[in-house]
């Protein structure tokens, strides 16, 4: 509804692109791994390939609700949801949806070690001694803007929820942030490059908004997609920003914001 309140002006309409799976490609390529690079290269679902590998089931027999819990663990990687959560979607115990979840690492295995990896890079970076001035972080790509995360000093033991926050905070500021830089890479790019009386109008998230003349349409549909999956590494010669994973991207338009998505 909101979307609705936001339209061209006379003679103009919108562009609405936004990157596909963003967040899951941006961690398969820090993670590396294999099987997830294979999905996108393919061009497969991968909330599918997810729901697949929980079930033990080929790609192809997936149902709609067994995609679900696959989306689900997906992004309870990213944001730190534990089996409760997938139990709760899948409609099952605890004990069976753990593993689920052991089937969906075992179907992407180097999300885990990543994981663990990126909490020991992060502790190391920090002084114990001196946790105020020089706190565990992470190094969001590719320029290495700095999160910081003191809650990685406690103990998990005894101060189980505020070293497990920061653990998710962690995944998610890392995965999240690269996300973040990606777009507003492309936003740099794009904005020299935009026509006469096209103008980029907000973006959220992953999703950049346009407003170009109508008689553009066709040609920004084409134009906006091609830069935004166009990004390139700093300071190499030409090197996609996510390696192999190619940016994919979806754009359509309308005469409100709504009617572009």
């Amino acid at each position: 509804m909101i979307r609705q309140l936001f339209v061209p002006r006379p003679g103009h309409i919108f562009i609405a692109a936004d990157y596909d799976q963003m967040e899951l490609r941006v961690a398969g390529y820090l993670s590396g791994d294999p099987n997830m690079l294979q999905v996108f290269l393919r061009g497969d679902d991968i909330h599918a390939q997810a729901g697949a590998s929980m079930y033990g089931i080929p790609l192809e027999q997936v149902s709609k609700a067994q995609r679900s819990v696959g989306k689900t663990q997906n992004f309870a990687v990213l944001y730190g949801a534990g089996e409760d959560k997938i139990a709760q979607v899948a409609g099952t115990s605890i004990k069976k949806a753990m593993k689920l979840i052991d089937g969906y690492y075992a179907g992407f295995p180097m999300l885990e070690p990543w994981k663990r990896r990126v909490i020991k890079e992060a502790i190391k970076l920090g002084d114990p001694a001196n946790p105020t001035i020089n706190p565990p972080v992470v190094l969001i790509p590719p320029y290495g803007r700095k999160r910081r995360l003191p809650g990685l000093l406690a103990h998990p033991d005894v101060q189980r929820g505020m070293y497990n926050r920061a653990v998710r905070q962690a995944i998610n500021s890392l995965v999240q942030g690269f996300a973040s830089n990606i777009t507003k890479m492309a936003m740099v790019n794009m904005a020299p490059l935009l026509p006469p009386d096209t103008r980029m109008l907000a973006q959220v998230h992953d999703e950049i908004l346009v407003e170009t003349p109508i008689e553009r349409e066709s040609e920004m549909l084409e134009f906006v997609p091609y830069i935004m999956s166009s990004i390139y590494r700093p300071k190499t010669t030409g090197e996609p920003i996510l390696g192999e994973i190619p940016l994919t991207v979806s754009a359509k338009s309308g005469y409100s914001w709504a009617e572009a998505k």
